[in-house]
């Protein structure tokens, strides 16, 4: 960007999503600053302050003065989901500093505190709901767009997949109503026959007894803890193909990612899920029933029966058949590689200035 488009990051630390998301976008775009917010005090994460050398590290909710110290200097600030205190917007508007924010749709805020300050562009990393968010902007004069968020495929490089011996579930840290859907990915492992394939279902922590119970000791099911995993790049090797058969949810990491080092993906045949990937790939889902967070959710459960059957089918693909479609993952995660995504975040950012 210009030198005079000196970029604010609020960043995370630790090994979520978050974590992943802000760190990539530091490592990427290089912002002129970065404020760490390290709220371990609630949800215990381990914390990595190395990954941001020189940056502004705050313990807890940043409070008004951290907020004043961050935002001296700067011209454009990118959030991602939330800035962690609202007075950062009141502020930066009050100081002429833009803010652009890549919400995810479950915890946009506003519909429930219509009171909180605004950002002056929303960023939409999938099209799940997205015309919701548009009409939104419309009437409150914000800028909104889509733009997927990008794949480091340096660290996730792409190596073709022969065959579908080891299916790859990464369940994470338990979220509301199964939003992965490991139950319904064990079930249907579970319902397959063949014997020489193997599924591991990744957590971030205990595995929690259902996730065990629903398993039902079958041998080819296995669960790893990837808590102490450094390099989220190292959760996709030697696996062949995720089975992700997601209840509701926009931004999928795990889905960039698998598809960068050449994985197939198998999903819920769901938004943003169809936007994206073959039909082929793709499970049948039905409503299931309804949270809210802070927007009205629709939950989706995929067809066990189904979902069962595409697995299978990956497992007796041909060799070359298997190949191909390695390829066309790599061909899909091509279009978010963070080597093009940089130059249209730089040029997003620029035209709020």
């Amino acid at each position: 960007m210009e030198q005079r488009s000196r970029i604010g990051l609020v960043a995370r630390a630790d090994n979520t999503g978050l974590g992943n998301q802000t760190y990539e976008f530091y490592q990427h775009m290089k912002p002129h600053k970065t404020m760490v917010v390290d709220i371990s005090h609630l949800n215990g994460n381990a914390q990595y302050p190395e990954r941001y050398p020189n940056a502004q590290y705050v313990r807890g909710f940043p409070r008004p003065a951290d907020i004043e110290e961050f935002l001296q200097g700067l011209d454009v600030i990118f959030v991602a989901e939330s800035p962690y205190n609202y007075y950062l917007y009141q502020r930066a508007r009050e100081l002429g500093v833009k803010v652009a924010v890549q919400y995810n749709y479950e915890f946009f805020d506003w519909y429930s505190y219509p009171h909180y300050p605004l950002p002056d562009m929303l960023i939409a990393p999938s099209m799940w709901n997205y015309d919701v968010i548009e009409k939104f902007s419309e009437s409150h004069n914000i800028k909104h767009m889509y733009l997927h968020c990008p794949v480091n495929r340096e660290r996730l490089p792409f190596a073709v997949r022969k065959q579908a011996r080891n299916f790859l579930h990464i369940a994470g840290k338990p979220a509301a109503h199964d939003r992965n859907g490991t139950l319904t990915a064990i079930e249907a492992f579970r319902r397959t026959q063949d014997t020489d394939i193997r599924l591991t279902v990744t957590t971030q922590g205990e595995t929690p007894e259902e996730w065990i119970k629903q398993a039902q000791y079958d041998p080819r099911i296995l669960f790893k803890n990837t808590l102490d995993l450094i390099d989220y790049a190292r959760l996709y090797d030697d696996y062949d193909v995720l089975v992700f058969p997601r209840r509701y949810g926009g931004n999928c990491l795990p889905l960039n990612e698998a598809l960068s080092v050449g994985m197939p993906v198998i999903m819920s045949d769901i938004s943003p899920n169809n936007h994206l990937l073959p039909n082929s790939w793709l499970a049948p889902a039905y409503i299931q029933s309804v949270f809210k967070p802070r927007m009205e959710v629709n939950i989706y459960e995929t067809d066990i029966t189904a979902l069962s059957h595409l697995i299978e089918d990956f497992a007796d693909l041909s060799s070359e058949d298997m190949q191909t479609w390695s390829n066309v993952a790599s061909t899909i995660a091509s279009q978010f590689d963070w080597n093009i995504m940089k130059l249209k975040y730089e040029e997003a950012l620029r035209s709020l200035l």
